[in-house]
């Protein structure tokens, strides 16, 4: 079981407050396909400033590359947290997947779909 930090759960709540604000009012609508989810996803990256963690992430990956070294494609590196996808630390990748799969389990392919573009990129 995971032990999330007090900051975790901050940020857990956080995220909580704007899947009230944001998801919850338009569920009929992402659920029926009527609305896509892209416009609230790139909301929740800017609102947590997970859209500049995973800029800032794929800068560094993409400079040492360059630059010849680890961090390309296939690398297996320490799991830093400038190596892990998106940047960030783990909780902040992760809580924003839990809390919106648990508000609809169809978020979770549509998350993956969505998140799967560069920064950027839509």
């Amino acid at each position: 079981m995971i032990e999330w930090s007090e900051e975790d759960l901050m940020i857990r709540d956080a995220v909580r407050g704007w899947i009230d604000a944001e998801v919850r009012p338009n569920l009929d609508a992402l659920d029926a396909g009527e609305l896509p989810p892209y416009d609230l996803i790139r909301s929740l990256y800017k609102t947590f400033g997970m859209d500049e963690m995973a800029r800032s992430s794929f800068q560094k990956r993409l400079a040492r590359e360059r630059e010849g070294g680890a961090g390309g494609p296939g690398a297996s590196g320490s799991g830093s947290d400038e190596e892990r996808p998106g940047g960030g630390d783990a909780a902040m990748n992760m809580l924003p997947i839990i809390e919106l799969c648990k508000v609809s389990p169809a978020w979770s392919p549509r998350w993956a779909s969505a998140s799967a573009s560069p920064p950027g990129r839509s």
